[in-house]
């Protein structure tokens, strides 16, 4: 539960005691609220504070009014954005909540109060200026690279592990044709089906890790019939030179498949075999 300071000083305060009180109940209730912010600038609806002050509905608009013009608050009654003009020096202790100010203000909807809170709390406009990028908008940003290696890749889990290895291999534009041709070439060649026709495709962040692309092909070619039963098993491995060629491009064009969402082709050496 988040905590709200209040100061035993509050109550001894001739702008706080002059006022009515209606409103002082008000005023504190804007400072401590569980909607509040320790930046003392947040959304909350007229409704919401009748709602839970339990204050009549008619009279909060006037008791607002009151208070933004003795200079204690601000409000927007477009974006429903309430601004506690100096709550922050009460709640804020340091660069951390200062950053947490920041961050909290980049997420508030439009308001014409914004601008006025950063130009009264210059060092809430710093932090926002120099606040780091967040994990969430750009630690899990994929590179156009591995999206397409993810792509391809046939067992779709842990991506975001399988980001962290691929940012730890950083694979240059070689490299990545590699990846990309063997683990086509893998799935063509049912590389990670077992003898009992089971599937052993390692996680993607594993094959990444034990740098899997280099694997040699088992070469093992399965017909299946309609209900996916397997009915013949056969090693196509290419041996001559127009078979490595032929072999190559019918890999390269099956990724282009694959990538497109299309059918692959059928492997040249099943139709001479």
């Amino acid at each position: 539960m988040d905590r709200r300071n209040v100061v035993t000083y509050f109550w001894l305060d001739d702008r706080v005691r002059n006022l009515p009180a209606a409103e002082r109940y008000l005023f504190l209730y804007l400072i401590s609220n569980p909607h509040s912010h320790i930046s003392g600038i947040y959304q909350l609806t007229l409704k919401t504070i009748a709602y839970e002050t339990g204050l009549a509905p008619k009279r909060i608009p006037g008791m607002i009014r009151s208070l933004v013009e003795s200079n204690r608050i601000e409000f927007d009654a477009e974006a429903n954005i309430v601004f506690v003009r100096n709550m922050i020096r009460y709640q804020a202790s340091g660069i951390r909540d200062f950053r947490a100010a920041a961050k909290h203000v980049k997420r508030l909807p439009t308001n014409r109060l914004t601008e006025q809170f950063l130009s009264l709390y210059p060092e809430i406009k710093t932090a926002l200026n120099e606040q780091a990028p967040t994990e969430k908008s750009t630690r899990w940003d994929y590179p156009e690279d591995f999206s397409r290696w993810w792509k391809l890749y046939p067992w779709k889990t842990k991506k975001r592990r399988a980001l962290v290895a691929w940012r730890k291999l950083s694979p240059d534009s070689q490299l990545v044709e590699r990846m990309m041709l063997a683990i086509t070439e893998q799935i063509l060649s049912s590389h990670f089906i077992g003898s009992n026709h089971k599937d052993y495709t390692p996680h993607p962040a594993t094959w990444l890790n034990d740098a899997r692309w280099e694997d040699l092909p088992r070469w093992i070619f399965r017909d299946v019939d309609r209900q996916g039963k397997v009915i013949r098993v056969r090693n196509l491995r290419p041996e001559t030179p127009d078979e490595w060629a032929a072999h190559r491009e019918w890999v390269r064009i099956s990724m282009d498949c694959i990538l497109n969402g299309e059918e692959t082709p059928m492997n040249p050496l099943n139709r001479s075999r």
